[in-house]
């Protein structure tokens, strides 16, 4: 029986807790009658045939009492969890970054990671422990909205390795004083040690073989990408924050693959493991994806012409986005494709007919109705007043916007007007001058488009 653990002190707590909980219950009176009679707790007197035709709750049936004991039981399992809790001052210090991680405190939540991850790495025992909420810290800033992946992701990517690499020296402390107590006490079998080794061993490789092939990320080569995608699909020991340096590293490789390349394998690969990503959960925070994430998934199957892939990654996982978001995020992706699909009315269409809440959202809809004028207009006049609609509006949401994307929305109106007051406009001196430039990749692609379309429909300027 659970009281039957109760020292003096848990009585006092746990009769508080319940007193908080349960003002003035049968619960609570129960307790209270068990506390009076702890010493008594095998007998008779506490019996459920007693306790039925007894004042105390009330003249009960053998059901209803039963009732109220269970609720009970889960009351006093609920103090011991908040009293192991309260006794476990890594978990509520790693809670209360979490706490301010999921509020949206960033700074507050950052600040306080750093200062718990100085304080584990200087003061940290051979325990593993320490390792395994240095991770979880990396986990949560990694796959939330916190702006921290965006500033400093090569330095959070290090500090992961380190972690892994303090985990792993861990456990093989760990392991290694397992096998030296076996050889004292001989408490298991030789074979079964070997056998430890071997995983041991083979973790080991794993990880370091990983860690090679990730160290060389400034020259991902064929080999060490084939490597590192065949391993995250197929290598279910390394945990999940290995998993997603991988999944980030495969991801990047690919992205850049398809910006150099017009084969479609690399499109496809991406999209299978932006698949998995989700069903693995290395892409989903609290079982949520990011809704600028999912748009930029959906943006690289709309540019690589996987209209199909994005419509079903909408309908199968639009529900993972936050609840506030879904309808604006299906929207979205109908804007995507609808732009991809070269559906210019249903993208004018969508974009002023509807009131994107989402800031993002309002961002990325300015891009392709600007994109979608340039390639349609027939009136430079209109166009022009679209370019300073345009302009005025990240002029007007700077402070909302970070300082790369303000400079690249308006380098994409500057060599947009470009193309229409140049006589000898050059695509790629134009974008020669700029360092950032939204659809940077997609110009050349909306240039031929904007040639097809004029000569489609006739227009002359």
């Amino acid at each position: 029986m659970l009281l039957s653990s109760f020292s003096a002190e848990d009585w006092i707590k746990c009769t508080k807790y319940l007193k908080a909980r349960k003002l003035d219950s049968k619960e609570l009176r129960l307790f209270k009658f068990l506390k009076n009679n702890q010493k008594k707790l095998d007998s008779d007197k506490v019996s459920i045939d007693n306790l039925k035709n007894s004042s105390l709750l009330g003249y009960n049936t053998k059901k209803n009492v039963q009732n109220i004991m269970s609720r009970l039981s889960l009351l006093i399992e609920d103090y011991m969890v908040m009293e192991s809790f309260n006794q476990d001052q890594i978990e509520k210090e790693f809670r209360l970054f979490r706490c301010y991680n999921d509020r949206g405190l960033f700074s507050l939540a950052n600040k306080k990671a750093d200062s718990l991850i100085k304080l584990w790495q200087e003061n940290s025992p051979i325990g593993r422990i320490y390792f395994e909420y240095i991770l979880k810290i990396f986990h949560n800033q990694y796959f939330s909205n916190n702006p921290i992946k965006s500033d400093t992701k090569v330095m959070l990517v290090k500090k992961l390795f380190q972690a892994l690499l303090g985990l792993y020296e861990a456990n093989m402390e760990l392991y290694n004083y397992a096998a030296k107590s076996d050889i004292t006490i001989k408490l298991i079998d030789e074979d079964d040690l070997k056998n430890i080794n071997l995983s041991t061993n083979y973790l080991n490789d794993s990880y370091f073989t990983l860690t090679k092939h990730l160290n060389n990320q400034d020259s991902l080569n064929t080999d060490s990408f084939e490597y590192l995608y065949s391993e995250l699909l197929a290598n279910n020991q390394i945990n999940i924050e290995l998993k997603a340096i991988v999944f980030s590293h495969c991801e990047i490789y690919l992205r850049k693959k398809i910006q150099l390349s017009s084969k479609d394998d690399y499109g496809l690969k991406l999209l299978d493991l932006y698949e998995y990503g989700v069903k693995s959960k290395i892409l989903t925070y609290k079982d949520k994806i990011a809704s600028v994430k999912f748009q930029n998934i959906i943006q690289i199957a709309c540019y690589v012409k996987q209209f199909d892939w994005a419509e079903s990654f909408q309908s199968n996982y639009g529900h993972l986005v936050a609840k506030e978001h879904v309808g604006e995020n299906k929207l979205m992706t109908m804007v995507q494709v609808s732009f991809g699909k070269h559906e210019y009315d249903k993208v004018i269409g969508i974009i002023l007919f509807n009131d994107f809440k989402v800031f993002l959202f309002k961002v990325n809809c300015r891009w392709l109705l600007l994109s979608t004028y340039f390639i349609t207009f027939d009136s430079i006049d209109f166009f022009e007043s679209q370019l300073t609609n345009f302009t005025q509006f990240f002029y007007y949401n700077k402070s909302k916007l970070s300082n790369i994307n303000f400079e690249r929305s308006l380098n994409l109106a500057k060599i947009f007007r470009a193309y229409i007051t140049k006589p000898n406009f050059s695509l790629e001196q134009v974008v020669s001058k700029y360092e950032h430039i939204t659809f940077k990749t997609r110009l050349p692609g909306f240039i031929e488009e904007r040639k097809r379309y004029i000569k489609e429909n006739g227009i002359e300027l």
